[in-house]
């Protein structure tokens, strides 16, 4: 019974394989016999290919690859359009101050501004809010006019007109003749005369006091302070007037000036009829008899001998005699209180 059914199964397969070896597939292998007379394992044609299995869990990242060699430089693109400025930036901070400049030439004038209140003196520059000593201009008649204001000599206010002081590049030369001691004279950072007729339309109005401050070679310092200063016009030879001495230990060797025309050496207008006391003391002032000051005259520093030079160094002598000539003079004005 058992053999009659392993024969029938064995055929059915059989006959399974052949058929489809003949319709489908090329060959039919046999596998393996188990035992003779049974069946044997055949190998059949393939099954219709399932649905896919679902997908599997990514696996992790590769490793990197090796970088590739550089490649060729590429040429310059064409200059683009320029783009527009931006915003300014911040305030720096300020640089170091740079040295002081030479004087540049006289801009041009400005617009007239209102006479009445143009500053016709240093006083006036004083008042405006001004306190530094230097050169400024004033408008004593509608004109401007460059001057030195002194704003730190008893309470300030003062315009210069004459100063004398030594500088290692030599002084100025004050023997000088009318014309030149008219207009004025000198170096605005060492020796000036202001001028004759300067002075004359800055004192022609108004009431003022001079003061003329000196100094000399030991550094003594001293001055003495007049009332009422003013100079004539040049009708009348720039003739000095000045009132009461008021105070100063330089003492009063104006006292012999006062009163007196001005002289240089080509115009004589001292009182002495045989010298001429410009040419003898070798300088420009209001001379009476060539004695008493001599602030024009020449650069002799300190002690002079009579016998040689005379009356002729700068010279105020009831300060240091008439033979001793001294370090600095300056002579200056303002309105009075």
């Amino acid at each position: 019974m058992r053999t009659l059914l392993h024969i029938a199964l064995y055929s059915l397969l059989w006959q399974t394989a052949v058929y489809c070896t003949n319709s489908t597939c090329s060959d039919v292998t046999v596998l393996a016999e188990r035992w003779k007379n049974s069946l044997d394992l055949l190998q059949g044609c393939p099954g219709i290919d399932g649905k896919p299995g679902p997908d599997g869990e990514p696996g992790g990242p590769g490793l990197a690859g090796d970088p590739g060699s550089q490649g060729i430089n590429g040429t310059d693109g064409e200059k683009g359009d320029r783009g527009e400025d931006g915003s300014p930036g911040g305030e720096g901070m300020p640089g170091k101050p740079g040295e002081v400049g030479e004087e540049g030439p006289q801009g041009p004038a400005g617009e007239r501004g209102d006479l009445a209140e143009a500053p016709r003196n240093c006083r006036d520059l004083q008042d405006l809010g001004l306190t530094l000593t230097g050169w400024y201009y004033i408008y004593p008649d509608g004109k401007p006019l460059r001057v030195m204001c002194d704003m730190e000599s008893d309470g300030g206010g003062w315009t210069v007109f004459q100063r004398r002081v030594r500088r290692v590049d030599g002084s100025v030369d004050f023997y000088q003749d009318w014309e030149t001691y008219k207009r004025g004279f000198g170096n605005h950072l060492s020796e000036f005369w202001l001028g004759n007729e300067n002075i004359h339309r800055l004192t022609s109005r108004g009431k003022f006091n001079l003061r003329v401050d000196l100094e000399d070679f030991d550094n003594k310092r001293t001055y003495a302070i007049y009332r009422d200063f003013r100079l004539s016009g040049e009708k009348w030879s720039y003739t000095l007037y000045i009132g009461k001495f008021i105070e100063g230990t330089a003492g009063n060797s104006l006292v012999h000036s006062a009163s007196e025309p001005f002289s240089t050496p080509d115009k004589d207008n001292d009182k002495l009829a045989n010298t001429h006391c410009a040419k003898k003391n070798q300088g420009a002032w209001w001379y009476f008899r060539c004695g008493g000051s001599n602030l024009n005259g020449l650069y002799l520093r300190g002690e002079h001998g009579p016998e040689k030079d005379g009356h002729a160094g700068v010279t105020w002598k009831t300060f240091r005699g008439d033979h001793y000539s001294l370090k600095l003079t300056e002579m200056k004005f303002r309105p009075r209180d």
